[in-house]
């Protein structure tokens, strides 16, 4: 298994198991149920596959420092592949392609490549406003995901000009 799908399931699902202070059993474990789906959804769709990879291999370092990013780049490059793919051969966008735009904004807010999580943002806002005036309105939860994704835009970009403000008084 790929080392990011196994630090997807491993670490990243025992830090959302602690940190919402979830002690069940794995079988009633819904942040397992939930993690083995994803893997389930990547087995069977190429955008949620390269997406979830793109957005592990840049939290991993985080988390693990001797780790690098050098599939970060490629598995990005990957997912937008897809996501075109996905976009062109489905009449019509769906919920995959809001998951998919959500790990694809999480890896290029990590890479800090704001500019380009913000392309994505924009695109999954507008692929939200299509979906509503379709009749077919995604439910609330991908509705918070998006608000998530902002707020975690907007986080990256404040941090990033902190650090650079900060950097110029020093210099």
């Amino acid at each position: 298994m790929n080392q990011y799908l196994q630090y997807y399931l491993s670490v990243a699902h025992d830090q959302l198991l602690s940190s919402t202070g979830l002690v069940q059993s794995k079988r009633e474990d819904p942040l397992l149920n939930s993690a083995a789906s994803m893997i389930q959804g990547c087995l069977k769709n190429e955008l949620l596959m390269y997406a979830l990879l793109a957005n592990m291999s840049t939290m991993l370092p985080e988390m693990e420092p001797a780790s690098s990013l050098p599939r970060s780049t490629y598995y990005c490059y990957q997912a937008i592949k897809a996501l075109r793919h996905h976009l062109l051969t489905s009449a019509q966008p769906d919920e995959s392609v809001l998951i998919g735009l959500w790990h694809l904004i999480s890896a290029e807010n990590n890479r800090g490549d704001f500019k380009a999580a913000l392309t994505h943002l924009n695109g999954a806002n507008a692929i939200l406003k299509y979906l509503q005036k379709a009749g077919n309105p995604p439910s609330q939860q991908y509705i918070a995901l998006l608000q998530a994704c902002k707020s975690l835009l907007t986080t990256g970009v404040l941090t990033r000009r902190m650090s650079s403000s900060s950097s110029e008084v020093q210099g």
